[in-house]
């Protein structure tokens, strides 16, 4: 995994519409990730939905698909996200995934250090802590992750 994003990390570099794409990954043998699995967990977080779109449709992703299979692919609206370079500087990524209780809105639950994002189609809340160094403590529902590269894509909006 890391020989792999190590040698196509920069691929995203300047893609259009792309704000960044974190590499994450997790290696069953290193004790801070508390897995007992590999695991390989691309982030990317798009400035607009025709831009995933144009990714999702490229030649670059079709090879992906042809080279390991169609991957899962969840979406989740962004409601909060550090800076850039909060998220370039960090070594670590700590995701946590929460069911929304009713009544609650996403609004009510964002913190300005942590990207947060709301799944609609199953009422849940994303969590995402870059760190520069694994927390202390860590919930059950915590997923930890190396981050191997982060791709800064090109924006496309004259405002950002």
């Amino acid at each position: 995994m890391e020989e792999r994003i190590a040698s196509n990390g920069a691929k995203l570099d300047g893609f259009p519409g792309l704000i960044f794409k974190a590499y994450l990954y997790s290696r069953q043998d290193n004790d801070e990730s508390h897995k007992r699995e590999n695991r390989y967990a691309p982030f990317y977080v798009w400035e607009t939905l025709e831009a995933m779109h144009s990714f999702l449709n490229s030649e670059g992703f079709s090879a992906l698909i042809n080279h390991f299979g169609r991957p899962h692919i969840e979406t989740w609206y962004v409601v909060s996200s550090p800076s850039l370079e909060a998220v370039h500087n960090a070594t670590i990524a700590v995701l946590q995934r929460k069911n929304m209780v009713a009544p609650c809105k996403p609004a009510d639950i964002t913190t300005p250090q942590t990207l947060s994002g709301w799944d609609v189609s199953r009422w849940q809340w994303l969590d995402i802590d870059f760190l520069q160094s694994p927390p202390s403590t860590l919930t059950t529902e915590s997923d930890v992750y190396q981050i191997g590269y982060v791709a800064r894509g090109k924006i496309l909006s004259t405002n950002k």
